[in-house]
């Protein structure tokens, strides 16, 4: 959760956005995050773009740990094969304009009984702006889009090894960062992005 001060995206996005029945109002989006390689498409085959990926995350574990290149090959195959199940569900640009229907419209003090889940979303969400120092109404607005996406990949998370779940996130995160950090780590980035 900590890891919401830097990147808003990884597996659940959380916004807040302008009412678009009230301009001087704002709601809170809740909904699906982002991809390592953006596109669920890209999941579907091994590639010269998922090799790249995969030797991207070697790369940068090998740069910031010391464990071994066994282990961390390892935690690789184990976080790419749960973004590749996470990606089964991830809804593209054009899945989300025809599906644009289902989004739930509640409040904070609705969402479990508007959007009932395993996982628990309210304290997910007030927890996530209260890191901004901002504490949410029960009466705050909130949108839920991606539905299905929502309730699939927090089962998948709650079912996953920790560790491998831990593993995703701080890879997530520190992919998002190697741009500014030092030459050596930036390098990584910058093979990978070639």
């Amino acid at each position: 959760l900590k890891l919401r001060k830097h990147d808003n995206g990884i597996i659940f996005s959380i916004a807040t956005a302008t009412n678009q029945e009230n301009s001087s109002a704002y709601d809170i989006e809740l909904g699906q995050g982002t991809l390592g390689l953006q596109e669920k498409e890209y999941y579907d085959n091994d590639t010269a773009i998922t090799a790249a990926y995969r030797q991207f995350m070697i790369d940068l574990a090998s740069a910031l740990t010391n464990n071994s290149a066994a282990a961390i090959k390892t935690d690789v195959d184990e976080i790419f094969a749960l973004e590749k199940i996470i990606s089964q569900y991830h809804w593209s640009a054009s899945e989300q304009r025809l599906r644009d229907n289902e989004t739930i419209r509640t409040t904070v003090g609705g969402l479990a009984t508007a959007f009932p889940s395993s996982f628990n979303f309210t304290d997910y969400v007030r927890q996530s702006y209260l890191l901004a120092n901002v504490t949410l109404l029960d009466t705050d607005v909130i949108s839920v889009s991606e539905v299905a996406y929502l309730v699939n990949v927090s089962s998948i998370l709650q079912a996953a090894p920790a560790h491998t779940v831990q593993n995703y996130l701080v890879w997530r995160f520190m992919m998002n960062r190697a741009n500014n950090m030092p030459s050596r780590i930036r390098n990584t980035r910058t093979q990978f992005d070639r």
